[in-house]
């Protein structure tokens, strides 16, 4: 696990911002990425050094995965394209940024050129007690030790439509590598605590604790993503009607598999997720896969589509999927925000007008969600994402 260090660089590159990067196999084009570092600025703190790497540092050396071959109409026009899985240049990381920086513009101009450039970015400082951490990865490993029969005491209810509960991997999907626990956390009126285990028995206690730690967090980076719109700082919050918040615990046991969460936006919000200190998550950005380093306390902000239809297409849903490690289990916590239900999933009005018209619908998060899942099964991913990574 990485500490981390703000005196080290970040360098990135630029952006580029296909929507066929959101399909399921990811495609791109035959890739040629141009890195530059990136202007420092204050709240964006630099890169850690990234880890053993058997990629080449630019894409005209790297080699291609061709197991994937299709075409993409685009301009009315045909072109080839073909699936690319590029690992990262070692010298480029997902950016890393400090909210004890005292400077609120400053900090929420760095998350949201993070967010308009990558769709992802890690949190340091952020307020949450390490040893609150240390007892939320206690709990969750408890759990998933215990025998089959008391996990199953908070199962998916059979035919439910809920995907709340406890559910085991299927060895007979493909693209269920792991075993997972989901629950509603907040707000109280929303919660169904016969999700929740009762043992280990501090696991409501701890997960409420984190669940105050947690919504503070959040408004906070829904506030910066705010200003990083030229908005008022609750703007989002209130277009959310608050949020609902879900907890999800992935439990990664070792396997020689080398996928555990295919390729996939997120159709939330965001979600803040932390792990168990084996790494494992990947971004896609610039027809590379780039590690997300494992720093020591940190919270990875992953966004979804929801942020990217209410920021008119400014703001990236980021294509990401997770690795499995061959002799280590590895652990995440993802915290899922979504819209309340009956509020509206759509571009905000401030930022749409005759020379920026709206790029997606304004439906209900009913029927946002409703559609979202029937593409999703059209292109056959309908194995919903519980906050992978």
């Amino acid at each position: 696990m990485l500490e981390y260090d703000p005196l080290k660089r970040i360098t990135a590159s630029e952006a580029l911002d296909h929507e066929y990067f959101r399909m399921d196999p990811p495609l791109g084009r035959n890739a040629f990425v141009a890195s530059q570092p990136m202007e420092k600025k204050a709240g964006m703190n630099p890169s850690v050094p990234r880890g053993d790497s058997t990629a080449p540092a630019a894409a005209a050396t790297a080699k291609k995965e061709r197991s994937w071959n299709g075409r993409l109409s685009k301009n009315k026009s045909t072109m080839e394209v073909e699936r690319v899985q590029y690992t990262s240049p070692p010298s480029v990381t997902v950016p890393i940024i400090d909210l004890s920086d005292l400077d609120d513009d400053l900090v929420a101009h760095a998350l949201g050129k993070a967010s308009e450039e990558w769709g992802a970015f890690q949190v340091v400082n952020h307020g949450i007690p390490a040893e609150l951490m240390r007892r939320l990865h206690e709990v969750g490993r408890q759990f998933f030790e215990l025998p089959a029969a008391e996990k199953e005491a908070v199962a998916v209810l059979p035919g439910s439509k809920s995907l709340e509960g406890y559910g085991a991997k299927n060895p007979n999907l493909p693209k269920s590598w792991n075993d997972h626990l989901f629950h509603k956390i907040w707000p109280e009126s929303y919660i169904d605590y016969s999700f929740w285990p009762k043992n280990p028995t501090d696991y409501k206690e701890v997960t409420e604790e984190y669940t105050r730690h947690m919504t503070k967090l959040s408004e906070k980076i829904m506030g910066c993503l705010s200003n990083g719109l030229g908005l008022g700082r609750e703007k989002l919050k209130e277009r959310l009607g608050g949020g609902v918040y879900k907890l999800g615990i992935n439990y990664y046991p070792p396997s020689n598999s080398v996928i555990g969460a295919p390729a996939h936006t997120d159709i939330n919000a965001f979600t803040l997720l932390v792990s168990n200190g084996v790494p494992g998550l990947q971004v896609f950005k610039d027809n590379h896969w780039f590690d997300v380093e494992d720093i020591n306390s940190a919270v990875v902000v992953i966004l979804g589509d929801q942020i990217m239809r209410l920021s008119n297409g400014r703001y990236k849903s980021v294509l990401h999927r997770s690795t499995i490690d061959k002799e280590k289990t590895r652990m995440t916590w993802p915290v899922l925000i979504d819209h309340v239900p009956g509020m509206i999933v759509g571009p905000l009005p401030e930022l749409v007008g005759d020379d920026n018209p709206p790029k997606f619908e304004s439906l209900t998060l009913e029927e946002y969600l409703y559609q979202s899942l029937a593409k999703r099964k059209e292109r056959k991913d309908s194995n919903m994402r519980l906050g992978d990574g």
